[in-house]
């Protein structure tokens, strides 16, 4: 996810925030921070916004993945699910229809050359969001 430009918390329950110093641990990581860097120059003529998202809810699935997905499948299904970390914050997933809200909001505030995460405002436990899905 492009949250990986943070680096890896140390303290659990982390909250990120766009002023972080960045701390890329992997390619990815590495690649958007220095795409951010090319595109924010002020030498250059580019207007444009770093969306730094989370995992993206989609219709269909992968092998197993996406994670959430898979698992609201099984749920539909009756199926048992396996949950680690149930006790974790989770807020790390947004759906195609909000990541287009954000960026319409986005060109109305005529923000440029800024950088937002994407994330649930109030991150939940994993076991709540699961008893969400399972309920609905």
């Amino acid at each position: 996810s492009s949250v990986d430009v943070y680096g890896a918390p140390k303290i659990k329950d982390f909250i990120l925030h766009e002023d972080q110093n960045l701390k890329p641990n992997n390619w990815y990581a590495r690649s958007k921070v220095v795409s951010e860097e090319i595109f924010f120059k002020k030498k250059n003529n580019f207007k444009c916004v770093s969306l730094r998202i989370p995992g993206v809810i989609v219709v269909e699935s992968h092998k197993n993945f996406p994670v959430l997905l898979n698992l609201m499948h099984k749920l539909k299904l009756g199926e048992k699910v396996n949950i680690h970390n149930s006790a974790s914050k989770f807020n790390n997933v947004i759906d195609a229809e909000e990541i287009s809200k954000v960026i319409n909001k986005i060109l109305l505030m005529k923000e440029f050359n800024e950088v937002f995460n994407l994330a649930a405002s109030g991150p939940m436990k994993f076991l709540d969001v699961i008893k969400l899905i399972k309920k609905n």
